[in-house]
């Protein structure tokens, strides 16, 4: 393995005036479909042929396309009481970098799922079920149903203004990498028996779990997930893996689980985990080339990395700081880290929306940038937005004003660019603007959003 085949990066971290996208013209056949991808992506195919893989390695998977989800965990206010922002800033601020899944944790409310729907995403709750594990001969399917079927409940009581909102939660995470701490065959069988109990009564609900390497313990989940330290060279064939390991277990496919941070900074030190991370033979030359990576690529390669190579979605933990967490995405006041980890997250989704010819959008205040929870004066608010497709025209832009934190829309749509909306806007009212453009086939682009305080 050479480090000339490895250093194969693209994108430099920067945002460009018009919205968020990379070069686009190169076309690729999977003998499924065609689709558009970014010029980014050229160097993964390029690496993947290069690459030193053995022989021996799985055949690529094709992407699943507009299927594949994006996502984070976020620990709600109730667990990361550092945060001096809200929840009602944080959907917003996942929905407008491409996220479209969340894994929650603590306590969440129908109006906060509302929002999550309203955002276009889903999400689940988490997790810990062998917290209630007392021991052998202490369990019982009979002793695990009042809970599920409070929990259930909770669920299906979800309801926001007439509306049902209960089908954004698809499920729950059970339990968090049982084959790196251990389990012993009783804790499998609570662990099989509370999946098989909360399937029963949630018929239109998963149970999640996130393993560590192959192989894995059956515990009866539906949706399986992984940690893969990829980047878009080096190690995809061990995302292939754990697609077919999940399949063999009877799912349909599995979803990468990422840290955010420095692969230079917690592989590189050591040639142990050099190689135990897919990374070897270890060689000063390998190390070293580990240093040279940034957090921008370290990110932006991994969710590509889990796209190109079949993956089902790719989620990253964590995007707020509970518990002082190294690994956040955004500081405590919301604003994304410094090394850039949250830009590249939203480059990285931008870049994948965008090869599956979804629109682009971005909104602006008056045909001025927004100042990201700003304080402008009450009185009508003139909205417009600039939106482009590669794949064809656009239709229109929905233009959208929220004062409850997304949980309820005003909209307005213009179908005649240039594209523009006048909302209303009082005195003390924190408002959520954003803007999605659709083109003709019916695609929507990742929302363009903003926070604004009205004096």
């Amino acid at each position: 393995m050479t480090k000339p085949e490895w250093n194969c990066f693209v994108r430099n971290g920067t945002d460009s005036e018009s919205p968020r996208h990379s070069d686009f013209g190169f076309h690729l056949s999977l003998g499924i479909s065609s689709f558009v991808i970014p010029a980014s992506f050229l160097c993964f195919f390029a690496c993947f042929s290069n690459t030193a893989l053995s022989s021996e390695a799985p055949p690529a998977i094709a992407p699943v396309g507009d299927n594949f989800t994006i996502g984070v965990y976020y620990s709600m206010p109730s667990v990361s009481k550092q945060d001096t922002f809200g929840w009602e800033y944080a959907f917003m601020d996942m929905a407008r970098h491409g996220v479209t899944f969340i894994v929650t944790s603590g306590n969440t409310y129908a109006n906060q799922w509302s929002a999550i729907k309203r955002w276009g995403m889903k999400g689940v709750t988490a997790y810990g079920e062998l917290n209630a594990y007392h021991g052998p001969g202490q369990w019982s399917r009979e002793k695990m149903l009042p809970g599920i079927e409070e929990i259930r409940g909770l669920r299906d009581g979800y309801v926001w203004n007439g509306e049902y909102v209960g089908d954004a939660v698809l499920g729950h995470v059970m339990v968090d990498e049982p084959e790196c701490s251990g389990k012993t065959e009783d804790q499998q069988d609570f662990l099989r028996a509370w999946a098989d109990t909360y399937h029963d009564l949630n018929p239109t609900r998963s149970a999640y779990v996130n393993h560590c390497d192959p192989p894995w313990f059956d515990l009866h989940q539906k949706v399986f997930s992984c940690s893969v330290g990829a980047t878009i060279c080096v190690n995809g064939h061990r995302i292939v893996e754990r697609v077919n390991e999940a399949k063999k277990l009877g799912g349909d496919g599995m979803d990468l689980v990422a840290l955010s941070g420095s692969l230079g900074g917690w592989i590189a030190p050591k040639c142990e985990n050099v190689n135990y991370y897919g990374f070897g033979p270890c060689s000063e030359e390998v190390q070293e080339w580990l240093k040279d990576r940034n957090i921008y690529q370290d990110v932006y390669e991994e969710l590509i990395a889990a796209y190109a190579f079949g993956a089902d979605g790719y989620r990253v933990f964590l995007y707020n700081f509970a518990s002082g967490y190294a690994v956040a995405m955004v500081e405590t006041n919301g604003i994304g880290k410094a090394d850039g980890r949250w830009d590249a997250f939203g480059d990285a989704a931008d870049d994948v929306r965008r090869s599956q010819a979804w629109p682009g959008v971005k909104l602006l205040m008056d045909g001025k940038p927004f100042e990201d929870r700003g304080a402008y004066p009450a009185g009508e608010l003139r909205l417009t937005a600039q939106a482009v497709s590669d794949s064809g025209m656009i239709a229109q832009v929905m233009f959208g004003k929220s004062t409850n934190g997304g949980s309820d829309w005003k909209s307005i749509e213009d179908d005649t660019a240039p594209y523009e909306a006048t909302f209303p806007a009082g005195a003390g009212e924190t408002i959520i603007f954003r803007a999605q453009a659709k083109d003709t086939d019916g695609k929507k682009s990742i929302y363009a959003a903003n926070m604004i305080y009205v004096d």
